[in-house]
Formats: C-alpha cells, structure tokens, sequence
C-alpha cells in the first residue's frame, strides 16, 4: 500500500474520486472491448492489450481501494493540524466569498434578462416594443374604419 503521509483528508478525497474515475474508465474499456456482441473479434472497436486486460483493471481497482484504506484510518486524520484545517478552511471561505457568490449573482443577472423576469431590461423593452406595435395597430384599425366610415358615408 502506498504512503499518504502530509496529505490533508481533502487531498486524500480528491485523489480517491481521480483513482476511481480512472478505474471506472479501464472498467468501461474492458466491458466494452470483451463484448462479444459488440465487438466481436476485436473488430469494431480496435482495442489495445491493455484494455482487454484484466490485470489493468484489478490494478486501478487496488489503487482505489488503498485510497479508500487510507482515507478511512484513524491515522491520517490525526496527522491534520488546526493550522492546516484553519487555513483550509479559510482557502474554501475566500474562493466562495471571491468566486462562487460573485459568479452566481453574474448567473442568476444573466439569467433574469434571458427569461424576461421581472425587473429585467429584455422584459423592459419587451413591454416598449409591444406598447408600440399594438397601439399601431389600434391606429391602423381606427384610421381604416374612419376612412371606411367618410368613404361609404359620401355615397
């Protein structure tokens, strides 16, 4: 099993969700190139030895599960100091603070005006540009009856 000392719970977790995406794809290369349906003969998908291979994934499988081991000792978690939680802690609270709430109010802005919400100006303009063309079409209607009326009236 390999060594984890210095490494924080949350570089543990990142480097277990890594070690599984890569297992899961050595897993789906294996399925898919050992199908017989379809890809018989290695004929379809042109698979290298090492995604027919077993021995790939049972390799990424054991490196998963010694994150896994590691993750879950006593051990590691004892190793984190409050400094290290503190600044961590704080690194997470800036880049929400900074980033996240930022980026979600430029969202939820852009948001707004492409749904017309309330309050937006795209709703804003909307409601011009119907004001508009409706009340031409009033005029429209009432300039023709009015010409209908002086027309059929004089004769």
């Amino acid at each position: 099993m390999p060594i984890y000392e210095g490494m924080t719970e949350m570089e543990l977790e990142n480097k277990l969700i890594a070690d599984l995406a890569d297992f899961n794809q050595k897993y789906a290369d294996y399925v898919r190139c050992n199908n017989k349906k379809i890809n018989p003969n290695n004929s379809k998908f042109k698979c290298t030895p090492s995604q027919i291979s077993i021995n790939n994934v049972s390799a990424a499988h054991d490196i998963v599960m010694g994150d896994f081991e590691a993750l879950n000792s006593a051990d590691n978690i004892s190793n984190i100091t409050a400094a290290q939680y503190k600044a961590t802690y704080s690194d997470i609270m800036n880049t929400h603070q900074n980033k996240i709430i930022p980026l979600r109010a430029d969202l939820d802005r852009k948001l707004q005006e492409l749904y017309k919400l309330e309050g937006s100006n795209t709703r804003e303009d909307t409601l011009k540009y119907d004001a508009v063309f409706y009340s031409g079409i009033l005029w429209t209607v009432a300039a023709t009856s009015l010409l209908f009326y002086v027309v059929t009236k004089n004769t």
